[in-house]
């Protein structure tokens, strides 16, 4: 089998603070073959940006640590990179999309110094070379009037028009791999749509794979082609997109699907009450022994509270979930 682009194995993130040790993310394992669009969900806190970040080791150390595991790619090992050959890497070979356009770009640089810097490091043009480059780049992230818009600061965009720099940015290198986490928090909801199909044209004309971090399942549906499902820190579900919306096999990710809100009217004329999941996502400042899921899982048993749930493919279609009982009806 062809090695694929990306690889992470028993990934494992670690936070020092003064209340103790936060295990924000615990044998993680996943990966993303060339021009592929993974989906990563789950509610906040689950470990979704701290494992985006990690594959470009932009967490803060301390408090952040690497406790262990494998970040493999393009066959090349990234946990042992030096620091030089890092930064070579990111905006390169790898692009990233922050999960903020507010508060992304530095303040202090106009849009064009900040568009052109990536590809005069890393693809040695000169200075009107790029200009003209992140020209035509702005034109195709559908910014008005692109000329006026390398003179100006951030503050003087409205957010979606600096979601589109950062996007431009992102791809400007034309990288093999684009991490967007989150990418449309803070815009409305035209916005978020046009944004994600941006990226998804973009990605798709340069054969570009996507790492897409998100909460929105309605998003994953229209973009993903796989979909990873997070939960505590840990992966708990694993399959192509199509199969996990026909039959999601982990009891967490069946209440992700029903607590979707539901529009259409009941026999009365009245919409049916929101499915929520009982309970709360247990603390990560201590291990959790068994499943985390257990406490809010109606079909959690003596093993289950015991024994940690190993994430194995579940039929010969790469569906994998990590649940002793995967499949009931939770």
């Amino acid at each position: 089998m062809t090695e694929p682009l990306l690889r992470i194995d028993q990934l494992r993130v670690r936070f020092d603070t003064p209340e103790g040790v936060v295990h924000a993310v615990n044998d993680v394992s996943f990966q993303v073959g060339a021009g592929e669009t993974l989906a990563i969900v789950g509610e906040s806190g689950c470990g979704k940006s701290v494992t985006a970040l990690s594959i470009l080791r932009l967490l803060p150390s301390p408090p952040a640590r690497l406790a262990g595991g494998s970040i493999r790619f393009q066959g090349q090992e990234l946990t042992s990179l030096g620091e030089t050959a890092l930064r070579q890497l990111r905006g390169d070979r790898i692009g990233m999309v922050f999960q903020e356009p507010m508060t992304s770009l530095n303040p202090v640089l106009t849009i064009g110094r900040r568009l052109t810097e990536g590809l005069r490091r890393h693809h040695g043009l000169s200075r009107r070379a790029a200009r003209e480059r992140v020209l035509a780049l702005l034109e195709r992230v559908q910014i008005p009037d692109p000329s006026r818009r390398l003179d100006q600061y951030p503050h003087e965009l409205s957010g979606g028009m600096r979601q589109r720099v950062m996007i431009a940015i992102a791809v400007a290198c034309a990288p093999s791999l684009l991490i967007a986490d989150e990418p449309t928090t803070a815009l409305d909801v035209t916005i978020q749509a046009q944004v994600l199909d941006l990226i998804g044209e973009l990605c798709e004309a340069m054969g570009t794979a996507v790492i897409l971090v998100t909460h929105d399942l309605g998003v994953v549906g229209d973009v993903a082609d796989r979909v990873v499902v997070m939960y505590a820190g840990r992966v708990v579900e694993d399959a192509a997109v199509d199969d996990l919306f026909s039959r999601p096999l982990h009891p967490y990710t069946q209440g992700l699907f029903a607590a979707r809100p539901n529009l259409t009217p009941t026999v009365a004329g009245q919409r049916a009450r929101l499915t929520e999941i009982p309970g709360m996502v247990p603390s990560l400042r201590a291990g959790v022994t068994g499943c985390a899921f257990a406490p809010r899982c109606r079909a959690a048993t003596a093993q289950c509270r015991a024994q940690t749930p190993l994430l194995r493919p579940f039929d010969s279609s790469g569906h994998a979930v990590a649940c002793h009982h995967a499949g009931g009806d939770a």
